[in-house]
């Protein structure tokens, strides 16, 4: 028996079944090109988020920077009118023979205060001096012991140019704070007295000027501690990001990690105003770079998996699907080659045995040409029994149509009843409408299929129909009718509704634009012993090439009523 196998026996070429092929064309067409694509772009947005990343990180280290020198640079200038006026000098010089003098010396000097309150960024000013009966009021302190053993306080009596340095004490509330401090010596010219100036910087100035959502900044001196943070962080900077103090303009930015958090970092030095012994770094982390990055190439991955799992579980269900409609096929196209009688074969709707149209359709085939062969004698039974159908279907049409004509004598009365309910209620306006379509369509119904109307009856119609449009409209639509006077336009015969189609072209095109005040004219009067009838608008109007193409299918409407237009 010669069957499929057989056939590729002698054609002497082994093919694939369909399933096999199916998903060898998804893995070189779909499977490759997503891997490819996906990977490229997964690498491609890793190092353009990142790239983004580092400037953005840069850009806020550069504002920070920027924030740092203008408040630096604005407590020198401070020092610079402490250190070099002469009240303070002599207020400093002189020896106070009790408490109540120095007091009262103290405010009469009335030069340190005002920095205080006009710049928030000045946390404390403090002169430690040598002279203890100027101490221990408002800005004076007694330089102790403590004090004068202390490093800063040694290397400002040792040089005259100013430093900075981190400050470490507590505050009212037994806080440790650390802030940045500038320290000068106060040059006395005609005293053997000396003091020193510390100008501390606001530690809760510089947070309302630095903190920024999801970055850490922190704030050096030198090679000390790091005396600020926008994250509590007490301890030394990381052993990766120590900067390379030797050199005078240091910059650098990598990875590191913060706090358990793969971090991106920007160090950045900073040489203060006048302050050649002191060097600040700023160095800003960013700690939600790398989840922003790893968020967004996880969404990516999501997407390039769907979009390469759905496809092939899409391919292997309709694969499936398919694989068993074909082999339902052949069977049923076998049983109809051998005169099966035992395997009935299915006479019903093929779209239930099969999903796709072509085998539907081949199904379809097989069962006319079965139907052909088996059933030849019943054809002419089943013509008839469609005849019938046909026929019992179209009176059933027919009853229809006749069931849902409307009686008009049903429709006046029913707008009638809704008018005069109208009435009742009070809504005049509503009523009106009511009245005035009752009137249309009773003079539309009544002079269906009639040859001729009076031209008194077509205008008021007219009228009725312009004031529906207004009521619809409102001042968009307005009308005035003019005839000439004199004229009984009850003797004058016309179509009916010749007039309704140019009224309304006129509101429909003419004054399709108007915002208001749009205006209908319509003119009755006799002229060369004919009734002229004027419709005119103040719309937008014609172009000279429509205007020469309406005139041309007027003139020639009878050499080309063959077109589908129609005109009046």
């Amino acid at each position: 028996m010669l069957n499929s196998k057989n056939l590729n026996r002698i054609n002497g070429k082994k093919k694939l079944p369909l399933t096999r092929q199916l998903y060898f064309l998804y893995f070189l067409i779909m499977l490759i090109p997503v891997v490819l694509l996906g990977t490229f772009l997964l690498v491609s947005t890793y190092r353009s988020r990142k790239s983004h990343s580092e400037e953005l990180l840069k850009s806020y280290n550069s504002g920070v920077r920027q924030t740092v020198y203008d408040v630096t640079t604005y407590i020198y200038n401070v020092s610079e009118s402490i250190v070099y006026n002469y009240d303070v000098e002599e207020f400093l010089s002189h020896r106070y023979e009790n408490r109540v003098q120095f007091v009262s010396a103290y405010n009469k000097l009335k030069v340190l205060d005002p920095y205080m309150a006009k710049y928030n960024g000045i946390g404390s000013i403090i002169i430690y001096t040598g002279n203890e009966t100027a101490s221990g009021y408002g800005m004076m302190a007694y330089a102790d012991e403590e004090i004068s053993s202390s490093e800063w306080y040694k290397k400002a009596n040792n040089q005259y140019s100013p430093f900075w340095t981190s400050c470490e004490y507590k505050d009212s509330y037994g806080n440790k704070v650390r802030e940045l401090a500038l320290v000068r010596k106060m040059p006395f010219v005609d005293s053997d007295d000396s003091a020193v100036v510390m100008i501390r910087v606001s530690s809760s100035y510089l947070n309302s000027r630095l903190v920024n959502k999801g970055y850490v900044t922190f704030l050096s001196v030198n090679e000390e501690i790091p005396f600020y943070g926008s994250e509590a962080y007490d301890g030394e900077l990381l052993s990766d990001l120590e900067p390379d103090y030797e050199k005078v303009h240091y910059t650098d930015y990598g990875i590191t990690y913060f706090n358990g958090y793969r971090s991106l970092y920007y160090i950045e030095s900073l040489k203060p105003t006048q302050s050649s012994y002191s060097q600040l770094y700023i160095t800003g982390l960013d700690t939600r770079a790398f989840s922003d990055i790893y968020t967004m190439l996880t969404v990516n991955a999501v997407v390039l998996l769907t979009a390469a799992i759905l496809p092939l579980m899409i391919i292997t269900r309709h694969t499936t699907l398919f694989t068993h409609e074909v082999k339902t096929l052949r069977n049923e196209m076998h049983r109809a080659s051998m005169r099966d009688e035992k395997g009935k074969m299915f006479e019903g709707d093929a779209s239930k045995l099969f999903t796709s149209m072509e085998l539907s359709e081949a199904y379809d085939d097989l069962l006319v040409m079965v139907k052909n062969i088996e059933e030849m004698e019943a054809a002419q039974y089943e013509a008839e029994i469609k005849e019938k159908k046909i026929q019992n279907d179209q009176q059933k049409m027919e009853f229809k149509m006749l069931s849902s004509q409307i009686n008009p004598h049903f429709l006046y009365n029913t707008l009638e009843m809704i008018r005069m309910k109208a009435l009742t209620v009070g809504d005049k306006d509503v009523a009106t409408a009511i009245k005035l379509l009752g009137q249309s369509m009773r003079y539309v119904l009544e002079n269906t299929g009639t040859a001729e109307t009076t031209l008194q009856k077509e205008l008021d119609h007219i009228e009725n129909y312009l004031q529906i449009q207004q009521l619809r409209f409102g001042d968009r639509v307005n009308y005035q009718i003019n005839v000439m006077p004199d004229m009984d336009l009850s003797e004058y015969s016309v179509l009916p509704l010749l007039l309704q189609p140019v009224v309304e072209n006129s509101i429909v095109h003419g004054l399709e634009k108007k915002g208001g005040d749009g205006k209908i004219c319509i003119a009755v009067y006799k002229m060369d012993g004919a009734v002229k009838i004027d419709i005119s608008d103040n719309g937008g109007g014609m172009d000279p090439d429509t205007m020469r193409m309406v005139i041309h299918r007027v003139t020639n409407y009878e050499r080309e009523r063959h077109t589908s237009g129609i005109a009046l």
